[in-house]
């Protein structure tokens, strides 16, 4: 495991989690960050929430002091995120449940096909 391994060394574990929403089974698959003390998890609105052309992410994590880090780099980085953004972000979220449940019907059935396919 991949965890015990990281424990075992005090490494870091960075995972994108960008499609972990769209997992297969029925609930939700449980984020690196609330797994292990050292990982990092990164996502986006992007992928599972199907709007690609929205820049707007996070980092998730218990460390501080990756934070602190993570926080000094977007000064550099980062003046803000786009208004616009931001509030196609908020009215997706309130209505994840929805968005959620259609992209992975979206996701089974093109599995089925694939499936079929191969």
């Amino acid at each position: 495991d991949i965890i015990d391994i990281a424990k075992s060394t005090g490494a870091y574990v960075l995972c994108d989690e960008v499609y972990r929403h769209l997992a297969q089974e029925d609930g939700w698959c449980e984020s690196v960050a609330d797994l292990y003390e050292k990982g990092i998890s990164v996502s986006s609105m992007s992928k599972v929430f199907s709007m690609a052309g929205v820049r707007l992410g996070w980092i998730a994590t218990h460390d501080m002091d990756v934070v602190k880090s993570c926080l000094s780099h977007r000064d550099y980085n980062l003046i803000s995120c786009g208004m616009f953004d931001e509030a196609l972000s908020a009215v997706a979220l309130k209505h994840s449940d929805a968005i959620l449940e259609r992209n992975r019907k979206i996701v089974r059935e093109n599995l089925c096909i694939l499936d079929k396919w191969i």
